[in-house]
């Protein structure tokens, strides 16, 4: 009967303790100005995203040391495999910075990094979602994709449609 009654609580503990970091996250409100070094702005990823990414990555290192000590063996493909892309998609959402200057307009992420110089953008789409949105930049069939993660969102989007001088086109 205790035992029930310790999983039930349990259970409400970690369904309460979701909601809460979800409704954080989605009322995330960064810096309403970017950082400025040597002329340049960036804009980071806001704290509270860099906290549950950065959360993600220690519990899933966590749980890979602890199946390798609890079995005395190898913690299996599987959970290797999952914990991998947990990690990794932590490590995305963590560490993807954008950089804007007089020339132009950089997204530097874990992958690698893309440059648009201001008069080769041919497009600003901003895409509406729940939550949040995205600008989208094209550069003909290229494209960068900034979503609200960043800080300073609205500051960055005025900035891109002065230095552009281009109309925003608005999706759904």
């Amino acid at each position: 009967m205790g035992s029930s009654i310790g999983t039930l609580i349990g259970s409400i503990s970690t369904v309460l303790l979701i909601v809460l970091a979800t409704r954080w996250l989605i009322s995330a409100k960064g810096a309403d100005l970017p950082r400025t070094r040597k002329g340049v702005d960036i804009y980071g990823i806001k704290l509270q995203w860099r906290v549950v990414a950065l959360a993600n990555i220690v519990l899933w290192v966590v749980i890979l040391i602890g199946a390798s000590h609890n079995f005395h063996s190898d913690p299996g493909s599987v959970l290797i495999g999952i914990a991998v892309l947990f990690i990794l998609g932590g490590s995305w959402l963590a560490y993807e910075s954008v950089n804007t200057a007089e020339v132009g307009i950089s997204k530097r992420g874990l992958w690698g990094s893309r440059t648009f110089r201001w008069t080769e953008i041919t497009e600003i789409r901003i895409h509406a979602r729940d939550g949040g949105g995205a600008i989208e930049l094209r550069k003909g069939s290229q494209r960068i994709v900034i979503d609200s993660r960043f800080v300073a969102y609205d500051h960055l989007l005025s900035e891109i449609t002065e230095r552009t001088e281009l109309q925003l086109t608005r999706m759904n």
